[in-house]
């Protein structure tokens, strides 16, 4: 009886082991997959970084060539004004 209960003790054991080693690599596999995955998300996100500089840069080069047509339309308007008052 002993003996088979000693058995019975580290077959326990044993199992406790062989569960403790199942999940630590069930762990490991999901690192690994989770590690793959941000591998594969790095280059989109620096596609779309440069996509953002991109149009940051587009839209800056739109705001100057607004500004600009603006302080134009300020002088014809500020010219016209004084032909105006120049004819009156």
């Amino acid at each position: 009886m002993e003996k088979f209960s000693d058995v019975l003790r580290n077959s326990g054991n044993a199992a406790r082991i062989g569960t403790t080693l199942i999940a630590i690599g069930g762990l490991i596999f999901q690192m690994g997959k989770l590690s793959e995955r941000v591998d594969v998300i790095l280059p989109k996100v620096h596609s779309l970084e440069l996509d953002q500089k991109s149009n940051n840069q587009t839209l800056y080069d739109i705001h100057g060539t607004v500004s600009k047509l603006e302080e134009k339309l300020d002088n014809v308007a500020k010219d016209v004004y004084i032909i105006r008052k120049n004819f009156e």
